[in-house]
């Protein structure tokens, strides 16, 4: 599925979701600015990956070195429209893993976030805005896990229910209690799941 008809599919879950939906296919509908390219200094589209073990307790995350706090793995999209192949190519850059099964092979948030100004290396990068495709993956705790030393300083499993503790971004960490909803209804209203069951 072209990534335009994805965010066209995707169902918004709050208020909050269905105005960054319309800003999406607003920018993607339109030619005067590439969305998809960090050069855009306004805004662009970064995807990222929620890992969550078998159990839904635990999460695989990094330490940013930048911004000094844990945080899901997820990156620029730089250039790529495949937003799904990059969340996936960004936990394995970001963190070291190497075998990621998707809860479902489809969009599980929609958020605009904001970037505050920043000197990143030297270089001056204005506050601008990512346009944030988050999907759900499962993976084993039992893989062999090491940071990208260039962006993270760890990765490491924590428990969900410590992240707001770990997170210092009260907008991740409603983010991050939002995917792990969305992560129990899909697991628990599953077809897989009902026929377990019956």
């Amino acid at each position: 599925m072209h990534f335009l008809q994805e965010i066209m599919a995707y169902q918004p879950q709050t208020e909050q979701e269905i105005v960054d939906q319309q800003v999406f296919l607003q920018c993607l509908t339109q030619d005067q600015m590439d969305f998809y390219q960090r050069s855009n200094q306004i805004a662009h589209f970064t995807s990222s990956a929620f890992i969550l073990n078998s159990q839904l307790d635990k999460t695989l995350m990094v330490f940013h070195r930048l911004y000094q706090t844990w945080t899901m793995c997820g990156g620029h999209a730089e250039g790529e429209q495949d937003l799904y192949a990059a969340a996936i190519k960004e936990a394995q850059e970001e963190c070291g893993i190497k075998n990621l099964r998707p809860i479902r092979k489809e969009i599980a948030a929609i958020d605009i976030l904001p970037v505050k100004k920043q000197n990143k290396n030297g270089i001056i990068v204005p506050a601008h805005r990512h346009f944030s495709i988050t999907y759900l993956f499962f993976a084993d705790e039992e893989q062999e896990i090491h940071p990208n030393e260039m962006e993270n300083t760890a990765a490491d499993w924590l428990l969900v229910k410590d992240l707001d503790f770990f997170c210092k971004e009260p907008y991740m960490r409603a983010l991050y209690a939002k995917l792990l909803q969305k992560a129990k209804n899909w697991v628990f209203d599953s077809p897989q799941k009902e026929k377990r069951t019956k």
